[in-house]
């Protein structure tokens, strides 16, 4: 069984997801759209949702939601749940971090 990510190591992922989001940001306006630019914003991006689904399932985890069961069966509700979290959770990363991204589009150009 894997050790659980205590509340501080939840909040530095989700930290990062931003940071994550405000560096694509950074490089597809600095780069270019298309092309490159479009690819790195694009991996970044997909980076950030990872690290979002990823700290949210142990956050579902710590508060009583884990996806996996004892007996290695999936329990499609705490999945549902936990990917229902995440979509809220990316829009408050969004939005916490909007500043830092008009900073960001500010310096870019």
């Amino acid at each position: 069984m894997n050790r659980m990510a205590s509340a501080k190591e939840i909040a530095t992922g989700y930290a990062l997801a931003g940071v994550t989001l405000c560096m694509g940001v950074y490089f597809n306006l600095k780069i270019g759209p298309g092309g490159v630019g479009e690819f790195v914003f694009r991996t970044l991006e997909f980076m950030a949702a990872v690290l979002i689904l990823k700290y949210t399932f142990e956050w579902g985890r710590h508060r009583g939601f884990p996806v996996g069961r004892a007996d290695g069966t999936i329990a499609v509700g705490n999945l549902i749940r936990n990917l229902v979290m995440s979509a809220i959770v990316l829009g408050a990363v969004a939005a916490a971090f909007g500043p830092l991204m008009l900073l960001v589009v500010l310096l870019a150009r």
